[in-house]
């Protein structure tokens, strides 16, 4: 039975791993009214086309060619459903840009949010909490594991974690996220859409866009609404033996922290952790003073406005596609790890980085400002 309601207060893109390219996997129709996509039915288009043109198509798959000229020659008055498996509404249009990132959805054609994604950013912020409480958790020797360690593992906080960490139960087979069962979120069928996602960046000291490196996405928009499960196992956490060495055994079974897996006390953890860094990321575009982020921090201003309104039972999440390096990995590194070994990082993550450029450099947001990835979680009581 559900439990929560999740509300996306920016738009949302949770990837299904497919990177789709234009006349080969997917067709614009620019030319009608509503403007959609269609994510392309091979069998629909076959049967259009049909032998005799197969070969025209594959010609035209290879040099990625319009095919919609092709498909004309056999039917003239074409429509999106006639070759679609699935249409996508366009809410900002792609530019010169052929790719585009498909939304995860289940076999129904639902977009949803795993619930494997929502846990996953709630586990980020409770271990930065940690972290910065029990600095020791990094272990002794992150100074020299950094030097070895890829760019692609920065993506994840337990990357950084040493021996004391998996001492600690923080991602040992004792993990305490156990604890929380976290259910999927399923969106209505044909509720996304197709957003720009555009990327500034820090380069000589100024902030250019790349249009290069636009993204067209498709995300749930904000302000849509789905109703999930969000499960905090207290009972089995609280000892009801008086006993001291009986419940320092069950502490032990259970797991270290595990008194952070309570409903309003993770849900507070959380929300802080999300109110900080947005703190954080307005306070600096702030002091950057540039005319292209002020419908971003504008939505800034209004994220964290709806952050600090989270009741008991509330709070604000990031997930997804284009989080960025900060909330991703819990954004504590530049504040607990030594000057040194901090510059180590950066260079890490990108090379002949200069020790006072800022990590991470890139920005991305939709044309109206929004920030990817915002979403709301309430617990409804029983």
């Amino acid at each position: 039975m559900n439990n929560a309601t999740l509300q996306t207060l920016t738009p949302v893109h949770i990837g299904n791993g497919r990177t789709l390219q234009k006349h080969i996997d997917y067709i614009y129709f620019s030319n009608l009214h509503n403007a959609p996509v269609a994510l392309l039915d091979l069998e629909k288009v076959f049967g259009i086309l049909g032998n005799a043109n197969l070969n025209a198509w594959i010609r035209a798959i290879e040099n990625r060619e319009d095919l919609m000229p092709l498909i004309r020659k056999q039917k003239t008055n074409i429509r999106p459903d006639d070759v679609a498996h699935r249409l996508i509404q366009v809410k900002d249009k792609p530019d010169s840009h052929s790719e585009l990132y498909e939304h995860l959805t289940d076999a129904l054609g639902r977009p949803y949010i795993p619930g494997s994604s929502i846990k996953g950013s709630m586990r980020t912020a409770l271990f930065t909490n940690l972290l910065k409480k029990n600095k020791h958790l990094l272990g002794k020797n992150y100074e020299l594991r950094i030097k070895n360690i890829e760019p692609k593992l920065f993506s994840t906080p337990e990357q950084f974690t040493g021996e004391e960490a998996h001492k600690n139960k923080l991602t040992s087979n004792q993990d305490i996220f156990r604890f929380l069962y976290a259910g999927d979120c399923f969106f209505e069928k044909s509720s996304t859409v197709l957003v720009r996602v555009e990327t500034f960046s820090l380069k000589g000291g100024y902030w250019e866009k790349r249009h290069q490196l636009t993204q067209w996405t498709e995300c749930i928009p904000a302000g849509k609404t789905a109703q999930c499960r969000l499960l905090f196992s207290e009972k089995t956490l609280h000892s009801p033996f008086k006993h001291k060495q009986v419940r320092e055994q069950i502490k032990q079974a259970v797991g270290k922290y595990s008194d952070t897996i309570h409903q309003n006390k993770l849900l507070y953890i959380v929300n802080q952790h999300t109110l900080n860094l947005l703190q954080r990321e307005l306070k600096f575009i702030n002091d950057q003073n540039i005319q292209d982020f002020d419908k971003y921090t504008e939505k800034l201003e209004e994220l964290i406005e709806k952050t600090n309104q989270c009741g008991s039972n509330e709070c604000v999440l990031r997930l997804g596609k284009h989080s960025g390096f900060v909330f991703m990995t819990g954004g504590w590194q530049e504040e607990l790890m030594d000057k040194d070994r901090y510059v180590e990082l950066k260079r890490k993550v990108r090379d002949k980085t200069p020790e006072n450029l800022v990590l991470p450099k890139t920005r991305r947001f939709t044309p109206e400002g929004y920030p990817v990835g915002f979403v709301k979680i309430q617990i409804h009581k029983p």
